[in-house]
């Protein structure tokens, strides 16, 4: 975090404000935004009036836009994708007991390993169960077809399941996940298993998670609300009020 902790203290300088260490420091008086929905969120009892939790702030696809399905898939057997993001889709290992896992259960699945794999790899993949493996797939698409999503848990991942209602069996490896992963898991919208689980391990959590119904119905009130969160465009219209011509507190 150093090269971001010198960028905060150089323009805390240049705007003459007080030397910053933390980044609670850097919390705006007028707004603050996260992306965390509150959906996924623990629960809060003292934040602040000018907090807001909108949602990704990204373009996103809508409900009513018309999507094909990503991969041919066989409709009498579940479908399951599996992604590790872009900073660890070069772990081999892990791919293969998923897809070990899924060959348990004769379930297919389609591996996303974003460019972290040679080809040779990516491609031996499928001798340990895999269906389909790519570089990168249409993730929303692919999950709006899939029944479950093996996935780090990635905050982008997570929201984009939450939106499309797709189950998650989260393996968190670093950074925030493990919190996303608890977060995840106090909501009831997936299961979280360890990272180091055998493919048997893993391949019992997935067919748990498979015929949980009651995860599936959590999973579509939390993507509605979600969608009234409001995302990109209703951060730009607090970021316009907070910083109009007479700036102000934005109270939620």
């Amino acid at each position: 975090m150093r090269p971001h902790a010198r960028v905060i203290a150089h323009h805390a300088s240049t705007f003459g404000l007080s030397h910053r260490t933390g980044l609670h420091e850097c919390l705006s008086p007028l707004a603050q935004i996260s992306q965390t929905p509150a959906t996924l969120d623990f629960p809060r009892y003292r934040l602040p009036t000018n907090f807001h939790a909108v949602g990704p702030l990204r373009r996103t696809k809508g409900d009513t836009e018309t999507t094909r399905d990503a991969w041919p898939t066989d409709p009498g057997r579940p479908f399951v994708f599996a992604s590790l993001g872009t900073l660890q889709g070069h772990r081999y290992g892990l791919f293969k007991t998923i897809a070990r896992a899924c060959r348990r259960l004769d379930v297919q699945l389609a591996i996303a390993h974003c460019g972290g794999l040679p080809p040779a790899r990516a491609e031996a993949l499928k001798a340990h169960g895999a269906t389909f493996v790519t570089d990168f797939a249409d993730q929303h698409a692919t999950l709006r077809q899939a029944q479950a999503v093996i996935t780090h848990g990635g905050l982008n991942t997570v929201v984009d399941a939450i939106a499309t209602s797709t189950p998650m069996l989260v393996m968190p490896i670093a950074f925030d996940q493990p919190g996303v992963a608890a977060r995840l898991v106090w909501h009831g919208l997936g299961q979280r298993v360890s990272r180091r689980s055998g493919s048997a391990r893993l391949a019992r959590a997935l067919e748990t998670l498979l015929a949980d119904d009651a995860c599936r119905q959590r999973l579509a009130d939390a993507a509605i609300l979600l969608r009234q969160a409001g995302g990109a465009e209703r951060a730009a219209d607090i970021v316009e009020l907070a910083l109009g011509p007479a700036p102000m507190k934005v109270a939620s």
